[in-house]
C-alpha cells in the first residue's frame, strides 16, 4: 500500500473524486467484489492536468515495471502503440491480501486493437507463446503476468522485492515452479468474469 500512496494523494488533490458505481466499463465486469480500493483514471482529461512523463516516475509505476521486459518499457513512451484504448481510461485496483500474502496491484485497461496488442506481446516477449486458456491468452515472465482477451488487458506480478534479498542466493527449482504456477492461475484467475460486483463504492474513486 505504502507504494501507491504518492500518486494516490497527488491525484485526489489535483483532481478530485467522483463515485462511480452506475457507469458502463467492460473492467467493471472483471474487478473482484472483495477489492481493498478501485481507481479509475481518466487518461484524457489526466493528459491537461499531468504530463505522462511525470505520472510515469511515481513508485507504484515504477515498482509494477521492475521487472517488465526492457523491449516492453519502450512502449511507455508511446502509449498510444498499444492498442489500448487510452480514451475509455485505466484502472488500478488494491487487493485485499490473502493468506498472509500482499498482492500486487493489478492494471486493467480495454483493448482498442488486437492486432496492435499481439504486435506488442510479440515485441515485449520475444520468443514466448502465449498461454491459451477458456478465457483468454496470458504470458508469464519472471515476474510478470500479463492477461488479455477481447474485452480486456491486465497486468500485475507476484512482488519481485520479495526475492531482491536472495537474488545471489542460489534458486530452488522446485519453489520457482510453484511460484511460477501460482503467478499463472493468478493470470487464469484475472480473465475470469467476477460472480459479484465490486461492493465497497466508498473505496471505489474515479480521478478526473
Amino acid at each position: 500500500m505504502k507504494a501507491i500512496k504518492p500518486i494516490i494523494i497527488l491525484l485526489l488533490t489535483s483532481f478530485g473524486t467522483l463515485h462511480i458505481l452506475s457507469q458502463t466499463n467492460a473492467v467493471l465486469n472483471y474487478l473482484p467484489g472483495d477489492a481493498k480500493m478501485v481507481i479509475k483514471i481518466n487518461s484524457g482529461s489526466l493528459r491537461q492536468k499531468m504530463k505522462w512523463d511525470e505520472l510515469r516516475k511515481y513508485k507504484v509505476f515504477t515498482d509494477i515495471m521492475k521487472d517488465f521486459p526492457e523491449t516492453g518499457k519502450g512502449f511507455l513512451d508511446n502509449p498510444g502503440s498499444t492498442g489500448l484504448d487510452l480514451s475509455q481510461g485505466f484502472f488500478l485496483e488494491i487487493p485485499q491480501d490473502k493468506n498472509n500474502e500482499k498482492l500486487d496491484p493489478v492494471f486493467y485497461a480495454i483493448p482498442r486493437d488486437t492486432a496492435m496488442i499481439t504486435t506488442m506481446v510479440r515485441k515485449i516477449f520475444p520468443g514466448k507463446q502465449p498461454i491459451k486458456t477458456p478465457n483468454g491468452k496470458l504470458i508469464v515472465d519472471r515476474h510478470t503476468v500479463l492477461a488479455w482477451n477481447n474485452e480486456i488487458v491486465m497486468l500485475t506480478g507476484d512482488d519481485a522485492k520479495k526475492g531482491s534479498a536472495t537474488k545471489n542466493a542460489k534458486v530452488n527449482p522446485s519453489a520457482e515452479s510453484t511460484r511460477m504456477k501460482h503467478l499463472s492461475d493468478r493470470g487464469k484467475s484475472l480473465l475470469s468474469k467476477r460472480q459479484s460486483s465490486f461492493k465497497n463504492p466508498e473505496y471505489f474513486t474515479q480521478l478526473i
